[in-house]
Parts: C-alpha cells; sequence; structure tokens
C-alpha cells in the first residue's frame, strides 16, 4: 500500500474520530493545571508502519506529522517550553539507508520550521540540544539555520534534542564541570570534595 492511499484513508476514515477525540482531550486537559515544560519522546514509528504493513521509513513521515500536531497543540494550549527527543546516539546503529532518509527528513523538516508561519506568529524559539558533531554538515547547517532564525523570538521554548544518549550527556556534563573547575584554578581534589 502506497503512502498516497494511507493518507487518504487517514484523511476520509481517520480524521472524523480524531476530531471527536481531539476535541475531549482538550476539554479534560484544559480542567487541569497545563504543564510548564512537556517532554516527548518520538517513539514507535517504524513498529506504527509495520503494523499498516508499510515501509519503516513511512513511519517517520507519520512520526513527523503527528509531532507537529502535538507541538500545534502545546500552542494552542499555552504550553511555555517543549522538548523533544528525536534521534538518539544509538540511532546511528540502524540500518544505513533508514539513517541516510531520517538525516535527509531532519534537514527538510529544520527548512520547513524556519520559515513556518506558526512558529513566526507564535514566536516560538528553537534551541538545538545534544551531540551535533555527530552530524553531517548538512543537517547541521539546516538546524543551526532553524535555531538562527529563532534567535530573537520570546513565545515557547522549543528544544529539539538530536544525537542525545543517557552516556554522552553524563560525560559532556562531567568534561564541563571540569573545564569550570579548571578555568577558576581549582585542583581535581578541590573539584572532588565539592
Amino acid at each position: 500500500m502506497g503512502l498516497h492511499v494511507v493518507r487518504f484513508l487517514y484523511r476520509t476514515l481517520a480524521r472524523p474520530v480524531y476530531w471527536w477525540y481531539e476535541r475531549n482531550l482538550e476539554t479534560k486537559v484544559r480542567s487541569k493545571p497545563l504543564p510548564k515544560h512537556l517532554g516527548i519522546i518520538l517513539d514507535g514509528n517504524r513498529r506504527f508502519a509495520r503494523s499498516f504493513g508499510l515501509n519503516t521509513w513511512m513511519g517517520h513521515e507519520f512520526g513527523a506529522k503527528k509531532a507537529h500536531d502535538v507541538l500545534e497543540w502545546c500552542l494552542d494550549l499555552g504550553v511555555p517550553h517543549v522538548t523533544i527527543w528525536v534521534f538518539s546516539t544509538e540511532n546511528f546503529d540502524r540500518d544505513p539507508q533508514e539513517v541516510s532518509y531520517l538525516l535527509e527528513l531532519f534537514v527538510r523538516e529544520a527548512n520547513q520550521l524556519a520559515i513556518d508561519p506558526r512558529i513566526k506568529r507564535h514566536r516560538v524559539r528553537v534551541k538545538i540540544i545534544g551531540q551535533r558533531h555527530k552530524f553531517p554538515p548538512s543537517v547541521l547547517n539546516a538546524l543551526e539555520e532553524l535555531e538562527r532564525s529563532t534567535r530573537e523570538h520570546d513565545g515557547m521554548l522549543l528544544n529539539i534534542a538530536i544525537g542525545y544518549g543517557g552516556r554522552e550527556e553524563i560525560v559532556d556534563a562531567v568534561q564541563r564541570l571540569m573545564q569550570t573547575a579548571s578555568d577558576e584554578g581549582r585542583t581535581i581534589a578541590e573539584l572532588a570534595d565539592n
């Protein structure tokens, strides 16, 4: 089944159900205090695609679309800070064709977000976090341009975590701590005591 067929089925069959579901969910969400920061880990795109008999890359397309929907909901609700985790360092171990496709998707999505009227209208500031140095220049350029284009915005803060991983984050934090201690003239013994 092709992507155009799945999109057609989604638009004609699922959209009315989702409309009702979104309205019901919005009523429930607005009845409670809103979060100040929402974290979203994009996961399950490949499983989603396989469950419909689609190529795994199609799941990433649907995942990107759903991420846009969730961000739109956050803007509508007034959530001030959102972090989405899109690609861990472990994802580099996937099939090279899938990794290549995802890297191209990141470039396309970053370029689209940089000119997205919703980003401009809501003055969303985008911050890229994670191990940037692991990505090719095409991805870095697109992400950094997105970040630059929203630098002066004062609306929602949208962190996009790309190239993240628990081990790497701990190593980075310890390196920063040691560098700060060194810059301040402290010894390793003083650092350990503190």
